[in-house]
């Protein structure tokens, strides 16, 4: 779990760990709604982005796949909206 000091050494290191082990999760949802590859690996790479900023400074907590099939929602809707 990342915690709040972004001052630690180790954050990078810790948000990292937390795409690997969500990654999957969260692009196989992306390509669901997408349909294509590529669109749910850019999609899945922003939701990551706003994670790891977000967590930057707060505590992911231990259930975190509603937050990030959420974000995987809102990120798509934002992007297909006119």
């Amino acid at each position: 779990m990342l915690s709040g000091n972004s001052a630690r050494p180790d954050l990078k290191a810790e948000t990292e760990l937390f795409r690997v082990q969500h990654y999957i999760k969260v692009y196989n949802l992306a390509l669901d709604l997408t349909g294509s590859i590529d669109a749910a690996k850019e999609l899945s790479a922003r939701v990551f982005e706003n994670a790891a900023r977000l967590f930057e400074h707060h505590s992911i907590p231990l259930n975190c796949d509603k937050y990030l099939s959420a974000q995987v929602y809102l990120l798509y809707a934002q992007r297909v909206s006119p």
